[in-house]
């Protein structure tokens, strides 16, 4: 690609507490072969020495804007950066993480000679361990449907991470984060975006690597009232976006979305959590599980199966005995 007269790319980089990674995930940026970017780096009230990094980086390279703010969450975050954006697209890059050197140019290039809207990027997971291992995700160049693929790009890629976006599409329709869930906000702005558009492109050539440490997850959170609520919101946004584009596989998708819920009903931290909890919780659940959903495995069937007849008692015993062992 001739890089000179090349289109402007928005980084959008939120951080918080990420002291061991920020300055990989900003040096790779710094580091790529396209140059026409802005870095909107997002410190989401770091208390750790990373807000001193970033400030120290942000002078080495003009294109780094540097925003400061009291803690919000990731989903104020990013949406600050969408509101501070200027570019003809944008990418999202967790601190964690880090990209190649061709990452945006291979995106950019995809994109701009496909004249597509959603460029899709190889994935590879760096799990640390003590065995140190890393996951690569099966991926192929291609273009494709988005409303036909979705749930298969779901389970190579989720998030907003890994992704080229249009600008343009997410201003004009106001297509934020949902800074009300703590949990697949990211899979819901998706939705939002993948309503305005048709076709994707995935492309080999640029390789975002995800770095999770094993282990390194906040259990407390996972386990909260407000997770639980996400999920039932996540339903929400799940059943409008099947039902406006049927795309295959829709029913195991709306199968998996109900079991998280339901898993997720058993214990919800400084809650009661008896079965008329349970029963309160799982009734949220069918009230907004509006669609048809199957599954694959043996032991969720008859999990699904209870579920759409209300049979919730087996439910709750199957899954209390499970958390014993």
């Amino acid at each position: 690609m001739n890089l000179m007269g090349s289109p402007l790319v928005s980084v959008i980089v939120p951080v918080y507490n990420r002291k061991a990674t920020i300055f990989r995930c900003l040096d790779s940026i710094l580091k790529q072969s396209y140059r026409n970017l802005e870095v909107l780096v997002i410190d989401d009230g770091s208390d750790d020495g990373t807000s001193d990094i970033c400030r120290s980086v942000s002078k080495t390279d003009a294109c780094i804007k540097l925003f400061s703010q009291d803690n919000h969450g990731v989903s104020f975050s990013r949406n600050r950066g969408i509101a501070a954006a200027t570019g003809k697209y944008v990418v999202f890059i967790d601190s964690d993480d880090y990209v190649n050197t061709q990452y945006v140019e291979g995106l950019v290039c995809s994109a701009e000679r496909e004249r597509v809207n959603l460029t899709i990027s190889k994935t590879v997971h760096d799990y640390i361990d003590i065995n140190h291992e890393n996951h690569e995700i099966d991926f192929h160049e291609c273009v494709g449907n988005i409303k036909k693929d979705y749930v298969k790009l779901q389970k190579l890629n989720d998030g907003p991470v890994g992704k080229l976006y249009k600008l343009e599409i997410i201003k004009k329709n106001r297509i934020w984060f949902p800074e009300t869930m703590n949990f697949q906000e990211d899979c819901v702005f998706n939705m939002l975006y993948y309503n305005h558009i048709q076709d994707y492109r995935i492309c080999l050539q640029s390789v975002y690597h995800v770095y999770r440490i094993k282990n390194d997850f906040n259990l407390s959170a996972s386990l909260s009232r407000e997770t639980f609520n996400s999920r039932i919101e996540h339903i929400r946004y799940l059943s409008e976006f099947l039902k406006m584009n049927t795309p295959d596989d829709s029913e195991l998708a709306f199968g998996a979305a109900i079991m998280g819920a339901i898993r997720k009903a058993i214990f919800v931290k400084d809650s009661c959590n008896n079965y008329q909890a349970f029963l309160e919780r799982i009734q949220t659940i069918a009230s907004v599980s509006n669609l048809s959903y199957s599954a694959n495995r043996c032991k969720t069937k008859m999990v699904l199966f209870c579920f759409k007849y209300k049979c919730y008692w087996p439910i709750y015993l199957y899954y209390k005995i499970r958390l014993r062992f």
